[in-house]
């Protein structure tokens, strides 16, 4: 092979590589809009999460029977995490187990049985 053409391909395939590397770039951009596009909510509702809960604790300092109003709070927490966590356990066998009506009642006896 002359040189010259070694040349000559090596330019054409770097004018195509630069070519796809562009539209790759695009590509990548319009994932990473969508990515950004899909977590943004996510991320203003767990500081949402962290702001009532401070704006809770400031409530519960300052009510007149504090202790009682913790006493309430303690115990309707854990039993809501109580319940919230089997049935949250439920709700993932439940998104592998279930292909037909058959198997959604069994997942819906199980989940009143437990």
């Amino acid at each position: 092979m002359v040189p010259s053409q070694n040349l000559d391909m090596c330019r054409s395939t770097l004018s195509v590589s630069s070519t796809f590397g562009e539209s790759k770039n695009k590509l990548f951009v319009n994932h990473y809009f969508l990515l950004t596009k899909f977590l943004v909510p996510i991320a203003f509702t767990d500081v949402a999460v962290d702001i009532a809960e401070q704006f809770l604790n400031r409530s519960i300092a300052q009510a007149a029977d504090v202790v009682e109003t913790l006493a309430s709070f303690g115990l309707a927490y854990v039993l809501v995490k109580f319940f919230v966590g089997v049935l949250g356990e439920v709700r993932q066998a439940g998104l592998v187990l279930v292909h037909d009506r058959p198997s959604y009642y069994k997942i819906l006896i199980c989940t009143l049985v437990g």
